[in-house]
């Protein structure tokens, strides 16, 4: 399932407050549809919906309303930083799943806030939640823009939790040989990027972001249907583009975090998810 949301933050000159606790696993993910909060949940994959009412996501055996939240951000008492998090069902799913998303979130608004550049600035930024049966993620993703810069800077992570574990799930978690795996899903992910985006496939940029590095492949989101990467190409024009990874190609390298998925996953051709 899948939900998003949009949000702005407006930051003035100031320093930020403590920063909150937990870890942003800028990581891992999952794809179904989130329903309204009015309709029963769904299974299957369509595409997220963007300021929606409270919807519900079900992973685990577990049933989870999304919402979304204002956090302070240290600046002054009416500049909000947002984003999706999770109410009810398994209540340490929520928990580190709520923290590794606001920490995040927290992350942007310190590294602004945290610099010599006194320039006004704003952060804005659009969260998705996804889900499978064994997993509950969100991708962040948005700009920061500096009053008179050339271009903004986008920005992107990904949060994923085990709702069977209630543990966060990172890239080298998935696989029985992390070194064999993170190869196996480096020639994949360029595989898919040939068939999907030809006219980046050559670029000296996405071939270094495509290398099989931990760090490279740090923003993902595991769907029903496949492993959604996001290209960390970090020049502006690019930005994060998408591909899908279709699961039969990452069978033979799979551990137990996602091995059934991957399983009953149907066999499908690489796919775009999207720019960022």
């Amino acid at each position: 399932m899948a939900l998003g949301a949009t949000l702005i933050v407006a930051l003035g000159a100031c320093g930020t407050g403590d920063a909150s606790d937990g870890a942003s696993s800028s990581s891992p993910q999952a794809q179904q549809q989130a329903t309204s909060a009015s309709a029963p949940p769904t299974t299957g994959t369509a595409p997220p919906t963007r300021d929606a009412d409270p919807a519900e996501v079900t992973s685990g055996g577990a049933t989870y309303t999304v919402r979304r939240v204002e956090v302070p951000n240290g600046v002054g008492t009416t500049d909000q930083a947002a984003s999706l998090e999770l109410s009810g069902g398994d209540a340490r799913v929520t928990e580190v799943f709520n923290r590794g998303v606001r920490t995040y979130v927290k992350e942007q608004v310190d590294l602004v806030n945290g610099g010599d550049d006194q320039r006004q600035r704003a952060v804005s930024t659009t969260g998705e939640i996804f889900s499978t049966d064994s997993t509950v993620s969100e991708v962040v993703s948005g700009l920061i823009v500096f009053k008179d810069a050339a271009h903004p800077t986008k920005i992107l992570g990904t949060i994923t939790t085990d709702s069977r574990t209630a543990r966060p799930v990172l890239i080298g978690d998935l696989f029985t040989d992390p070194s064999a795996g993170l190869a196996e899903l480096a020639r994949a992910t360029t595989e898919a990027t040939r068939a999907v985006y030809p006219q980046l496939a050559d670029s000296k940029t996405v071939t270094d972001a495509l290398q099989p590095t931990e760090r490279n492949y740090a923003n993902w989101v595991p769907t029903p249907t496949g492993m959604q990467i996001h290209i960390d190409t970090g020049v502006y024009v690019y930005g994060y583009p998408c591909v899908q990874v279709p699961w039969s190609r990452l069978r033979p390298v799979l551990g137990p975090v996602l091995r059934a998925v991957a399983e009953q996953a149907p066999d499908t051709a690489p796919a775009t998810c999207g720019l960022h």
